[in-house]
């Protein structure tokens, strides 16, 4: 039970302890805290393209999720006719060492079963392999950065009956398999939509479609009392082209796997994100910069072009002076990743960001989605504090 005690200041619980109310305000925060999964989730009945499964809590800790390799494998070949142009550009490959598993077998079976009247299954998917080998030979033609690096795969997830707790399955794929199976979606999607997921229970049945396990969320900045949200427009050559975004939005890969190699580490991918995408380091880097992880839901981005689940997650930068939002902009500036990345980011006042949001044309669902959730959690918030 003391999970509960996690959004509040080590200090105020000692005083509580002292005051002998203790308990009896954990038990009120635990059906606050439902009430703020259930109010979360109700945000769903506003959005389609997007949707939070579950897993509601105010303030991240990495305790609370395990992120587990299980060792299984899904990779789709690169065609002869584009190997050797691509490998030329420095395109790595993988699937010559591993060969094909069952999951090959089972995709094709769930599209005999869903789609009946594709007669010919195996000519459908190499043609989708062929049209995502193109697009990669075609944008590396043209001078875009593009790799094809080992990603996660969402083989299932399981949340405990207490929410407390959630346990993510992922199987090893690559980012040409990943942008395949976002082809062969697409096309079965025009169809009709057999990709509807309400529960975790759902992913399991459509693992081969959730071949990336995203994390992303907006940076808040923190500075004395008033908070600022870091608004990002998509790059030409990122997903979601000029659309505007969160601040981040990172991949879990195998750069992110722990001492115990079956394990996969959320902090590292959180950290790799703020690093690459937006230049903000963690405490014990030599840019010190205080960063607290916040909200964090868990849900599945399922509109016509992407198929994808993610851990959307809010992060609270404190800053101590005026001056740190002008370094905020140009560690922007100079990240890794900026350019491919995002072609804008501006820094917004909380309060005006869900207007600045309704005012484009072009925003991502899961962005406005995850905007309301913030607005939600931050009266939470607030109540919690009001009553001590």
């Amino acid at each position: 039970m003391n999970v509960y005690l996690d959004i509040l200041e080590p200090i105020i619980v000692e005083y509580l302890s002292k005051m002998g109310i203790k308990e009896k305000l954990i038990e009120q925060i635990r059906k606050r805290l439902l009430k703020l999964r259930k109010d979360i989730l109700s945000l769903n009945k506003d959005s389609e393209e997007c949707k939070f499964l579950g897993f509601v809590h105010p303030r991240y800790k990495s305790s609370q999720i395990q992120v587990e390799a299980t060792g299984d494998h899904f990779f789709f070949e690169i065609p002869e006719p584009y190997k050797s142009e691509l490998e030329d550009k420095s395109f790595k490959f993988y699937s010559h060492t591993r060969p094909e598993t069952n999951y090959h077998q089972e995709l094709k079976e769930f599209i005999s079963k869903e789609y009946p009247e594709i007669t010919h299954i195996n000519d459908f998917i190499n043609d989708c392999i062929k049209t995502t080998a193109n697009y990669f030979l075609q944008a590396l033609r043209n001078g875009a950065s593009k790799h094809n690096n080992l990603i996660n795969g969402i083989q299932s997830v399981v949340e405990s009956e207490d929410y407390e707790q959630l346990d993510i399955y992922t199987f090893e794929t690559d980012y040409f398999t990943y942008n395949c199976m976002m082809e062969i979606y697409r096309q079965l999607r025009k169809r009709k939509n057999r990709f509807i997921v309400e529960s975790f229970e759902d992913i399991e049945r459509l693992k081969w479609f959730t071949s990336s396990c995203g994390v992303g969320g907006f940076v808040i900045l923190d500075y004395y009392d008033h908070e600022y949200l870091l608004v990002s427009k998509r790059s030409k050559t990122a997903a979601c082209p000029q659309y505007w975004h969160f601040s981040f939005d990172e991949t879990f890969d195998v750069r992110d796997t722990t001492g115990i190699a079956t394990n996969l580490s959320i902090k590292q991918c959180l950290e790799k994100a703020l690093q690459e995408e937006v230049f903000i380091f963690q405490e014990e880097d030599n840019n010190k910069r205080n960063v607290t992880p916040g909200l964090i839901v868990a849900g599945m981005i399922q509109n016509e072009m992407r198929f994808e689940f993610e851990l959307f997650i809010n992060v609270y930068v404190h800053l101590n002076n005026k001056c740190d939002f002008q370094e905020i902009i140009d560690n922007y500036n100079v990240a890794p990743d900026a350019e491919n990345e995002n072609s804008e980011m501006y820094i917004i006042p909380a309060s005006k960001v869900s207007a600045f949001l309704r005012d484009r044309k072009k925003v991502t669902p899961e962005s406005r989605l995850l905007c309301k959730a913030y607005e939600v959690s931050n009266k939470f918030i607030y109540k919690i504090l009001n009553r001590i």
